[in-house]
């Protein structure tokens, strides 16, 4: 649907990165309450959210970066070679465009989310440790 990596493909991507002794920070941004919006909007419009989300993200990081959608509303952004502290203004610069109405067929809403960082080698030694910390 949005054209992004799927959660294995990002685990793959985060290991290889591990492998190579590469320190990255890890951005996680998840959409709250997808099945009420689903409900309330239809899964149509929901679709359209997820494809608005993958655009704001692949516009907004020019970073060498790995994007993915890991499921439902959650999306991962992988970013090689940065700190916690370098993706602090990226972090921000997100939380502003995400706060934006979306408005999709004559429908606007706000997205309820939440933006949760990690780093690698701080949080874990595995993809899945570092994703779920």
């Amino acid at each position: 649907v949005t054209g992004l990596f799927q959660y294995d493909a990002f685990t793959d991507q985060i290991n290889r990165t591990i492998q190579q002794d590469i320190p990255f920070a890890l951005i996680i941004l998840s959409l709250q309450n997808t099945n009420t919006l689903e409900h309330a909007l239809g899964y149509k419009i929901v679709q359209q959210i997820y494809k608005t989300i993958a655009t704001v993200l692949q516009q907004t990081i020019t970073a060498k970066k790995t994007l993915a959608r890991l499921e439902s509303g959650d999306y991962g952004i992988l970013l090689p070679h940065m700190t916690l502290d370098q993706i602090a203004p990226l972090e921000k610069r997100l939380s502003v465009l995400l706060s934006k109405p979306v408005s999709l067929n004559e429908i606007t809403t706000t997205l309820d989310y939440q933006i949760g960082h990690c780093a690698f080698p701080e949080s874990g030694r595995k993809a899945e440790e570092i994703i779920h910390n």
